[in-house]
């Protein structure tokens, strides 16, 4: 799926690199709709099934926090570090992601399994 589009020079164009004051580097990359749908909806699969290394929700654990100390929830971004976890996850909770993400059960496979973690291995290897 994004091989093909990677070919086209649709995934990496407009990608940079940023820093923050706390000493994070992190990268942005452009992925087409489909495959943002895709990563989202993973994302979301495994917050609510899986418990963080922190212990703490996902949300909780990667809130922008002003001066104010107001905390502010992220919009339209995945959070690569937190989906590439997915590649480590034993089998099972690999498989217990992907039965809650998929509408029709029947689709479930070692196919569809292989295919996210290609996608995955992948963007990892975009950075």
């Amino acid at each position: 799926m994004l091989r093909e589009k990677e070919d086209k020079g649709m995934i990496g164009d407009g990608a940079f690199m940023f820093g923050s004051l706390e000493g994070s580097i992190g990268q942005v990359i452009q992925i087409p709709k489909e495959c943002f749908q895709f990563l989202n909806r993973l994302q979301e699969v495994m917050e609510a099934n899986l418990v963080d290394i922190t212990r703490l929700p996902k949300s909780e654990h990667r809130k922008v926090r002003h001066e104010n100390g107001d905390p502010e929830s992220h919009f339209h971004v995945i959070d690569g570090d937190f989906v590439e976890q997915f590649l480590d996850l034993p089998s099972k909770a690999q498989c217990v992601v992907l039965q809650n993400m998929l509408l029709n059960i029947n689709e479930l496979g070692p196919d569809y399994l292989k295919e996210v973690k290609d996608l995955l291995v992948f963007l990892k290897s975009k950075h």
